[in-house]
């Protein structure tokens, strides 16, 4: 038995195509299974929660208001002494101690520098930054735009002649010869150095200090 050419096909019938191939086809009544429509409704939620754009405002939302921090770690304040500039200038300041003062005589490099040292700090000037000064300047080029200053330093040696043992003694003797002052200026303290010697008993003279001093 065949069914007429125009009849409507039954539930679950299939019918030939022009290509050959059958399809199920259903009737009017037929509706989607409760677990199909579970699915679509899954699918659905899943592509609105993964929406690019919902994720970008929910992240905007979310940084709204706070503060923002960088990554960077500030190091702590370095504690104890000042800085290396804060060190030299409070040096060149005039608040050098005994032993800087004897390590910057040590280490100048020219006449003019050594009678900027004695200018910046005659006052806290001892007997062995006298002796130290007088020893440098000995070996140095002496111009007549220097002479003032010795004449100072003169002065103020002769304050400290006292205090000398015999190696500051045969220092000061020895660089003062050196320096070519004049003989007014540098003989009240060649006198003081022969006194200071004696009266010691020449306590201390090796023979290079005798030498240095005569």
């Amino acid at each position: 038995w065949f069914p007429p050419p125009n009849a409507e096909p039954l539930r679950g019938e299939r019918r030939p195509h022009h290509d050959g191939r059958h399809v199920e086809r259903r009737g009017c009544n037929d509706r989607p299974s409760i677990g199909e429509r579970e699915r679509d409704l899954y699918d659905r939620r899943d592509d609105r929660s993964h929406d690019p754009r919902r994720d970008h405002d929910r992240r905007d939302r979310r940084g709204e208001g706070q503060p923002q921090h960088s990554d960077r770690r500030l190091s702590p304040p370095m504690r104890g002494a000042g800085s290396r500039d804060e060190r030299h200038t409070s040096a060149a300041g005039g608040q050098l101690d005994a032993k800087q003062l004897s390590s910057r005589i040590s280490h100048a490099s020219g006449a003019d520098e050594l009678l900027r040292l004695f200018a910046a700090h005659s006052a806290s000037l001892n007997h062995i930054h006298a002796a130290n000064l007088w020893n440098k300047l000995g070996k140095q080029r002496i111009e007549r735009r220097h002479e003032g200053r010795l004449e100072q330093l003169v002065q103020r040696t002769l304050d400290l002649v006292s205090s000398c043992r015999a190696r500051e003694l045969a220092n000061v003797s020895h660089g003062v010869a050196r320096c070519g002052l004049q003989a007014r200026v540098v003989h009240p303290l060649f006198v003081a150095v022969a006194e200071a010697a004696v009266r010691s008993g020449l306590a201390g003279f090796n023979a290079q200090n005798l030498a240095n001093t005569v």
